[in-house]
C-alpha cells in the first residue's frame, strides 16, 4: 500500500468519525431541543393552569360575594315589607281601638277597670292617669275607689284605658289600651309566622 493510499484510508476514516460525530452532536441537540421544548411547554401549561385555576377560584369568590349580597338585600327587602305590614295592621288597630273608645261600651269598660283598680287599692290614696279623651270618665272613675283618688290627664294614653299609682302600696297598674296594643305587637312579631326566611 502506498503513501496516498494510507493517507487516503486515513482521511476516509477521519471523514467517517467526524461524520459519525456531526450526527451524534446533531441527534444530541435534537434532543436536548425537544427536552428543553418539552420543559417549557411544561411550564407553560402549568402557568396556564395555574392562571384558569386563579381565574376560577377569583369567579367563584365574586360569585358567592354577589350571592350573598343579593340574598341579604332580599332579607332587608323582606324584613322591611314585613315591618310594613306590621305597622299597617297596628296602625288600622289602632285607629279600630280610637273608634271603640268613642262609644258607651268603651266607657263601661273602663269604668269596670277602675272598680278593679280600687279592689287591688282598698282605701290608699291614688292617682289615676288617663287620656284627655276621657274628661268626661274623670270623677266616675276616682269615684269608684274607697281612698283618695286624684285624676291626672296623661297625654302619652292616646288611645284610652287608664294607670294607677298607689305609693302606699309601691306600686302602679296599668290596663292601658295603649300598653296592651304594644304588648300585643311583641306577641304578633313572634307568633305571626312573618319570618325572614331565604
Amino acid at each position: 500500500m502506498n503513501d496516498a493510499m494510507i493517507t487516503n484510508n486515513f482521511l476516509n476514516a477521519i471523514h467517517k468519525y467526524a461524520e459519525k460525530q456531526k450526527e451524534e452532536i446533531k441527534n444530541d441537540i435534537e434532543k436536548r431541543k425537544a427536552e428543553e421544548l418539552r420543559q417549557v411547554e411544561d411550564e407553560s401549561l402549568k402557568e396556564a393552569f395555574e392562571l384558569i385555576q386563579a381565574q376560577v377560584a377569583r369567579e367563584k369568590l365574586n360569585m358567592t360575594s354577589e350571592l350573598a349580597k343579593r340574598e341579604q338585600d332580599s332579607r332587608k327587602h323582606i324584613y322591611s315589607m314585613r315591618q310594613q305590614m306590621t305597622e299597617e295592621i297596628f296602625t288600622n288597630a289602632a285607629l279600630k281601638l280610637k273608634e271603640y273608645a268613642k262609644t258607651e261600651e268603651y266607657g263601661k269598660a273602663l269604668l269596670k277597670s277602675a272598680e278593679k283598680m280600687a279592689e287591688m287599692f282598698k282605701d290608699n290614696p291614688v292617682v289615676l292617669y288617663m287620656s284627655p279623651n276621657d274628661k268626661k270618665y274623670y270623677d266616675q272613675a276616682a269615684g269608684k275607689f274607697s281612698g283618695k283618688a286624684e285624676v291626672k290627664e296623661d297625654r302619652t294614653i292616646e288611645i284610652g284605658g287608664l294607670k294607677c299609682r298607689c305609693d302606699n302600696a309601691k306600686a302602679i297598674a296599668d290596663d292601658t289600651m295603649d300598653t296592651a296594643l304594644m304588648n300585643q305587637r311583641e306577641w304578633f312579631t313572634e307568633n305571626s309566622n312573618l319570618k325572614v326566611v331565604l
